[in-house]
């Protein structure tokens, strides 16, 4: 699969460029971080590069966190969207900005996304920034997605959340209710075992299936 995708011309369309990259995302073999940035920042298929960007959300490398925020900017909105949804799963804080200035231009079904992305990153300053948005809300989809993603980073929901995952077998780290790099861990593994789809977070069908 490796070989494949480093053989994808960079200007050509290839669908089988397109399952090879999704099968390494599924796979989430860390060698395959390289050649999936590669794919992102320069190859002229804007399908190929969306995939790419949610292959790397998969496989949680944190060398995809700077390519994937360059990302946000790329010419086609699917790819954005991707890269963003993929920098939440990672939960790295160096995201936090980007994806403010992000959520500035996107539009309504993206901002959603974004949402669930900031809900996903590891900064004690999340539940105040997604507060403050609440406040200042005037769409009720946009505020009752606000209103979940708090709830899903509360120290008081992670706590829970973790308990359960250790009670599962699926985390073995502090209860702490820090949405940490473990903790993420944990969530998409049990994402994963229920084909739920990965987010890294504890949304409500993730608490639902967790009881919480």
């Amino acid at each position: 699969l490796l070989e494949a995708i480093e053989k994808v011309s960079p200007s050509v369309s290839s669908y089988a460029g397109v399952e090879v990259a999704e099968a390494l995302g599924l796979i989430g073999d860390g060698r395959a971080v390289e050649p999936l940035i590669c794919v992102l920042e320069t190859n002229k298929w804007e399908l190929f590069c969306q995939k790419a960007a949610t292959a790397l959300g998969r496989i949680r490398d944190m060398r995809a966190v700077e390519p994937l925020i360059n990302a946000l900017k790329h010419s086609h909105k699917p790819t954005r969207n991707a890269a963003a949804q993929a920098l939440g799963a990672l939960g790295d804080n160096r995201a936090l900005d980007p994806l403010l200035d992000y959520m500035k231009s996107a539009e309504k079904w993206d901002l959603v996304s974004a949402i669930w992305s900031l809900a996903g990153i590891d900064d004690e300053k999340i539940p105040k920034i997604l507060e403050d948005f609440l406040k200042n809300a005037n769409d009720a989809e946009i505020s009752k997605t606000l209103g979940y993603a708090l709830e899903s980073c509360r120290v008081a929901t992670v706590k829970r959340g973790q308990e359960v995952l250790k009670e599962k077998g699926f985390f073995n780290g502090e209860i702490s209710g820090r949405l940490c790099n473990s903790t993420k861990t944990a969530i998409v593994a049990f994402q994963e075992l229920v084909q739920e789809g990965i987010s890294g977070n504890f949304n409500p069908s993730t608490r639902k299936k967790l009881g919480i």
